[in-house]
């Protein structure tokens, strides 16, 4: 009796720790409204593989993963924070970042494809293809270039 005990709060614990790593697994329809509209209006062709739900410290974040593994992170309103694009069968949407960014892609990064992206709501992380990276400000103020 002891050890199937064991082995039962041994199964429960390893359940808890891939959920408390990975999140729950949900339906897209409990997506936020606001992530579900950008879904819609950037990526309206993308077919959903899995969405997560998860906790950081205590905050809600869901990761939707597309069947072209392009992954889009957002925060508990909808807001997208990352947004990781399979380069070979996605490209970045354009226009998700506001008018200065967009203008500063333009003129300075013009011959690069955007990789990743992350947005903490002051800058843009963006990494490309060629494996440079940039930190542009909302104002696209370029803070930081990283040719590799």
């Amino acid at each position: 009796m002891k050890k199937v005990f064991l082995l039962a709060l041994a199964s429960i614990f390893s359940v808890l720790c891939f959920a408390k790593e990975d999140g729950i697994k949900i339906p897209a329809e409990q997506l936020p409204e606001k992530a579900s509209l950008f879904i819609k209006d950037y990526f309206p062709t993308a077919k959903i593989k899995a969405v997560y739900k998860k906790w950081d410290e205590g905050v809600e974040e869901y990761k939707v993963i597309f069947k072209t593994k392009t992954t889009i992170e957002f925060d508990m309103v909808g807001a997208w924070s990352e947004i990781d694009v399979n380069a070979k069968k996605d490209k970045m949407p354009r226009f998700i970042y506001s008018n200065p960014v967009n203008e500063t892609l333009d003129r300075e990064f013009f011959d690069k494809t955007i990789d990743k992206v992350e947005n903490d709501g002051v800058y843009y992380d963006f990494d490309f293809t060629d494996k440079s990276e940039a930190k542009i400000k909302t104002t696209g103020q370029v803070i930081e270039f990283e040719q590799k």
